[in-house]
């Protein structure tokens, strides 16, 4: 088969883009967090100098002893420093070193990156010798101030100061001396670098073989498949036969394939056969205008009564034509849905009283309405469409009925539930199964045009309702409609 080119929105390349994320992400994390660190270096001096300022300040004040060694704290504490007072000779007279908080944010930084900055940190500082001895220091007790910032190999840290001289209560000149530090010891990660490099080649040249193998196994078999497919579309009567070889989500598509082609397929038959049903219903009425037809253009003088048979003979068929052509029309629209057909509540129990007043008038049968609750029965759906549903019905149980057609009304759960049932005959078990089927009666006279219940079930299904007909032990016909309830 043939390399087939890369293409941006694919699975290929989504596969191939989560292969190098996962693995440039340990670079990135190393290089990434290591340039994030860089940019708080120049935060770092300025708050160190924000620091001392507010603790010189705070010095000239001249708090009790007490009181300033608990401000030094606070401020120490809030900024991440270590804070120290020099006396007039030399001496440490306040030390508060928060230099490595204990929050959980720091905690969390200890557990990700080690605890490496504690004992960085106390070995830089000791390594630098006596404070009064420092460069800022000395720098500082001569009446002015002074900032720097080293860094630190081990660990790699920036440690930056701030010094500045003040003048103490009791006489003297003292110094304040602020230490920050940026906030992560990196040193094993950074460390580390060179060999995260050459690791990540192997991984890189391990991805790719990876991403070869999932492309073989997931991506190429979809493209096979749909290969397949658009060269079955390109069959006049594609076949549901789909080679389903594997036990995997492949394998699962390809059987769903198989499933949707079978159904189409069966749906292409059911239509031929509606096709044929139609024509030969139609068959009957075109042959008796025509008949008719062939009668009137005869040079022969009709008499009367020949005259007024041919007319019922033509009007009868016209009458025929004009029922199936509307009902083809009405039963087309019902299965696609009742596209664009406006939809509102219809109270079940107040449509189902109307027709059986209108349609009772006259009939043999009696019909008996029970609606449950005093409430309304309301299903949101197309009135008219939901009215000829029951009409049909109601007609049909007329039609077989020998003394009383009953009716009931009542909320099951979440649906609207309406039964119809009649105490004819009932439904042969052969025949149970194909009351809905186009054109299919068991009215001997033929009256009806066979689409009625083929209708009601395609309106019942457009509404996402049910409707199913039953033949109980004890005689007669049962249909039982369920429609998804609106409350009122």
């Amino acid at each position: 088969m043939a390399t087939r080119p890369l293409r941006l929105r694919s699975l290929r390349t989504s596969a191939l883009l989560v292969v190098l994320a996962v693995v440039a992400s340990p670079l990135v994390f190393v290089f990434g967090t290591n340039a994030i660190e860089s940019l708080f270096v120049g935060r770092t001096l300025t708050h160190a100098m924000e620091g001392r300022d507010e603790v010189v300040a705070l010095v000239r004040s001249a708090p009790p002893p007490a009181v300033l060694a608990e401000r030094v704290d606070a401020i120490a504490r809030a900024n991440d420093q270590r804070i120290r007072v020099l006396a007039a000779d030399g001496t440490v007279a306040v030390d508060r070193d928060h230099l490595v908080g204990d929050g959980w944010l720091f905690a969390v930084g200890d557990f990700v990156y080690g605890p490496e900055r504690v004992p960085v940190l106390t070995a830089f500082d000791a390594g630098r010798g006596p404070l009064r001895d420092r460069d800022e220091v000395v720098a500082a007790g001569a009446g002015g101030h002074a900032e720097r910032c080293v860094h630190s190999t081990p660990g790699n840290l920036e440690i930056c100061d701030a010094a500045a001289g003040v003048a103490l209560a009791g006489g003297g000149a003292g110094v304040v001396h602020v230490q920050g530090s940026s906030r992560r010891a990196l040193e094993g990660l950074y460390a580390s670098r060179r060999q995260l490099l050459k690791l990540t080649g192997f991984v890189l040249a391990l991805a790719i073989v990876l991403w070869r193998w999932m492309g073989r196994q997931m991506v190429r078999p979809v493209e096979s498949l749909r290969d397949e497919m658009l060269e079955r579309a390109r069959v006049a009567a594609p076949r549901a036969d789909l080679v389903v070889a594997r036990t995997d989500e492949i394998g699962d598509l390809a059987a769903a394939f198989n499933a949707l082609m079978a159904t189409l397929a069966e749906r292409g038959r059911a239509n031929e056969a509606f096709v044929a049903d139609l024509a030969h219903e139609l068959k009957n009425p075109v042959a008796s205008v025509r008949a008719c037809a062939e009668r009137l253009g005869e040079e022969d003088p009709l008499d009367d009564a020949r005259r007024r048979r041919l007319a019922e003979v033509l009007r009868t068929s016209a009458v025929r034509l004009d029922a199936l052509v509307t009902q083809f029309l009405e039963l087309a629209r019902a299965e696609g849905g009742l596209p664009d057909e406006a939809r509102e509540g219809v109270d079940l129990g107040a449509l189902l009283r109307g027709l059986a007043r209108t349609m009772g008038e006259g009939s043999a049968a009696r019909i008996d309405v029970a609606v449950e609750g005093g409430e309304p029965l309301e299903v949101r759906g197309v009135a008219s469409r939901i009215e000829s549903v029951l009409r049909n019905l109601l007609d049909n149980a007329l039609s077989f009925a020998r003394e009383r057609v009953h009716v009931e009304a009542r909320r099951d759960g979440p649906v609207a539930q309406v039964v119809v049932a009649d105490d004819g005959p009932g439904i042969a078990p052969d025949d149970l199964p194909r009351v809905f089927e186009r054109f299919f009666t068991t009215r001997g006279d033929r009256r009806g045009t066979g689409l009625g219940l083929a209708l009601a079930r395609a309106v019942v299904e457009a509404h996402a309702g049910t409707i199913r007909a039953e033949s109980p032990p004890e005689g007669g016909a049962r249909f039982v409609v369920r429609l998804p309830f609106t409350p009122g």
